[in-house]
C-alpha cells in the first residue's frame, strides 16, 4: 500500500478548508466567473461587426483565464500552508506569468502529443506532468526544472494519482448536475484537496532526499 498521500484525507481536507473559508471561497469563484465572462461577453458581441476585435477579446479572455488560475493555485497554497488567504492574491506577485502560460501550453502540448500515441502516453505524461505549474507558482522554477521536478514528485504514484484525479472529477461532475452552482462549492474544494497532495508529494520527494544526504555524510 502507498502511503504518499491519503486520498481521502485530501478530500477531507479540502471540504473542511471550503467549510472554514466559506464566504471567502465563495465569493472569489464568484469573482473568477465575472472576470471570465467579460472578455466571452465582448467576444460575442463584436464577433460578427469586428472580427479581428472578437479575436482581441478571445486573446484577453485567455490570459485573464491564466491569470486567474495562477491566483487559484496561489490562494490554494495559503489555504494548505495554513495561512489567511487574500483576494489581492488572485493578481498578486505576476513575475512568473510568462512562465506559468509557456508551462501550461507545454503540458497542453506534451497531453496532446501523448494522446495522438495511442492515448495512453498521453494521460501518462498528464499525470507525470501535472505539478508543473505549482511548481512555477510555488518555487519559482524555471519551465524544464518545474516539468523535471514534477516527473519526480509523481514518481511511482500515478496510479494512485489518477484514481485521485477521477475521484474529483466525479465530485465536480456532481457539482455540475447540481444546476451548474453546485461547481461553486466543489471546484474550489477540490482545488484545496489537489493542492494538498501536491504539498504532500513535495514535502516527501524533499525529505527522501535530506535522508539520502544524512546516510551519505
Amino acid at each position: 500500500m502507498n502511503d504518499a498521500f491519503s486520498k481521502t484525507e485530501a478530500l477531507r481536507f479540502g471540504w473542511e478548508t471550503l467549510k472554514a473559508h466559506l464566504g471567502f471561497l465563495l465569493g472569489l469563484m464568484l469573482l473568477i466567473l465575472g472576470l471570465n465572462f467579460l472578455p466571452e461577453l465582448g467576444r460575442r458581441q463584436t464577433l460578427e461587426a469586428a472580427p479581428l476585435l472578437a479575436l482581441v477579446w478571445t486573446l484577453c479572455g485567455y490570459l485573464i483565464q491564466m491569470a486567474t488560475q495562477m491566483g487559484l493555485v496561489r490562494i490554494s497554497l495559503r489555504l494548505v500552508d495554513g495561512r489567511q488567504p487574500r483576494y489581492g492574491d488572485l493578481f498578486g506577485d505576476l513575475t512568473t506569468f510568462g512562465r506559468y502560460v509557456a508551462g501550461n501550453l507545454l503540458f497542453l502540448l506534451i497531453i496532446l502529443g501523448g494522446l495522438l500515441l495511442l492515448v495512453i502516453p498521453g494521460i501518462l505524461c498528464g499525470i507525470k506532468y501535472q505539478f508543473a505549474p505549482f511548481l512555477i507558482v510555488d518555487r519559482n522554477l524555471g519551465i524544464k526544472e518545474a516539468f523535471q521536478e514534477s516527473a519526480g514528485i509523481t514518481s511511482g504514484v500515478k496510479w494512485e494519482l489518477g484514481l485521485f484525479f477521477l475521484m474529483v472529477m466525479g465530485i465536480n461532475l456532481l457539482g455540475l448536475m447540481a444546476f451548474v452552482l453546485g461547481l461553486l462549492f466543489t471546484l474550489p474544494a477540490t482545488m484545496t484537496a489537489y493542492t494538498f497532495v501536491y504539498r504532500k508529494l513535495l514535502v516527501r520527494k524533499e525529505s527522501a532526499g535530506c535522508r539520502r544526504i544524512f546516510v551519505k555524510s
